[in-house]
């Protein structure tokens, strides 16, 4: 086995290394590289390397570092790294709640517009994730109004449509009105077509959409005729369309 020292400032290569040890060791060596500044050069990697242990090692253990973890990574701004960070954070499967609100706090705290992309990718992760795992969908939803102040740009990409859906239901859900509002002008003012896969986000019941864009045309008739209009020519997109006609009695 070989000792610490002899690794001293090669931190990517001691982390490999503990990939290779039994668990306790590997633990041994993560901790000691979340305690000495290592963890918030090379986030990835440590990450990487506890993730490899995590099935064999007491979850205790694990879930002890992994809290430290999201704690260092808090401590200090939001840059590149911390947006990988921050993503496999969240994905964790079993994610304490208070670390997952802790990184969320912090992200619409210190993030700017330059960090929309990850913002939404997280928040897309758990809109995705909600049939199995709706916590993590309440958890992340202060992200919606930080990437609808913030993140302009990414929400208009052709790539957010799944996530825009799935913003507008949650937000009519909650009864925000104006933001479901904002959230479908994103989605009606993108280049891309309204497809099935953005649609599907509701579990394949295209009931709430419905519901949101009916409650809507008493006050943005022409926002729902845009939504409307925007719908692909698929099949499943005809079956929408015909609803959402027959429910706003349009001819």
């Amino acid at each position: 086995m070989l000792d610490d020292d002899f690794f001293r400032d090669r931190v990517n290569v001691h982390l490999e290394y503990a990939r290779t040890r039994p668990g306790p060791e590997a633990l041994r060596i993560l901790e000691l590289r979340l305690g000495d500044g290592s963890f918030e050069k090379h986030p990835v990697q440590w990450l990487t390397a506890l993730s490899s242990v995590a099935d064999v090692e007491s979850s205790s253990d694990v879930e002890r570092l992994r809290s430290g973890a999201v704690r260092r990574l808090c401590a200090g701004g939001v840059g590149p790294a911390a947006h990988a960070t921050m993503k496999t954070l969240i994905a964790w499967d079993g994610a304490d709640p208070e670390d997952v609100r802790l990184l969320v706090a912090w992200f619409t705290e210190k993030a700017g517009p330059g960090d929309a992309a990850p913002g939404a990718d997280v928040l897309q992760h758990a809109i995705l994730r909600s049939s199995q795992n709706d916590d993590l969908r309440v958890l992340t939803r202060p992200l919606a109004g930080w990437l609808l102040d913030n993140g302009a740009a990414e929400l208009r990409a052709r790539r957010r449509g799944p996530l825009l859906v799935g913003m507008s239901l949650d937000l009519f859900a909650l009864g925000d009105r104006p933001a479901t509002e904002r959230v479908l002008r994103f989605l009606v003012a993108g280049e891309a077509p309204i497809g099935m896969p953005a649609i599907a986000i509701a579990g394949n019941d295209h009931a709430p959409l419905l519901d949101l864009l009916n409650d809507l045309v008493t006050t943005d008739s022409s926002l729902v005729l845009r939504f409307v209009d925007r719908l692909e020519t698929g099949l499943d997109e005809h079956i929408v369309r015909r609803g959402l006609l027959e429910r706003l009695q349009f001819r």
